[in-house]
């Protein structure tokens, strides 16, 4: 049912055949001018694999948005059954989750500091947090 461009795309992604610096200076064995490193960070070669899930400067964007998308639907079917939403969205919608959803039953928290007594926490910004009425954390 996919386009068989969206299939091509893939198939270039998981064989590593994108046309990046990195596959070009390979491909061609010269030595390009420009070099191979990584025009945002400077840091890595710009291949595919540094794109995805090397590159610093977009692990501060990108990374982040791509993740709570993901984490996002996840989220969205846990409040789902728990009934703290009626309805859930489509996962392709920008509806962000609210702060916090509650009622007899739960309470959801979506990227709320953490503050604790006890210095065994490790992050204080948890992405999600569940807590059911009995007192027990999800």
């Amino acid at each position: 049912m996919c386009p068989s461009s969206t299939i091509a795309g893939i198939h270039e992604l998981y064989q590593q055949l994108l046309p990046t610096k990195l596959y070009n200076h390979n491909k061609t064995g010269t030595n390009p001018t420009s070099g191979v490193l990584c025009r945002m960070c400077g840091s890595g070669p710009k291949g595919v694999l540094h794109i995805f899930a090397g590159c610093s400067t977009l692990a501060k964007t990108k990374y982040i948005a791509r993740h709570n998308a993901a984490l996002k639907v996840l989220f969205f079917e846990l409040l789902k059954d728990l009934n703290l939403m009626t309805q859930m969205p489509p996962w392709y919608s920008p509806v962000q989750p609210k702060r916090m959803y509650k009622n007899e039953r739960a309470k959801a928290f979506w990227d709320v500091a953490v503050y604790a007594e006890n210095t065994e926490v490790r992050a204080n910004r948890i992405d999600e947090r569940v807590m059911r009425n009995r007192g027990k954390v999800c």
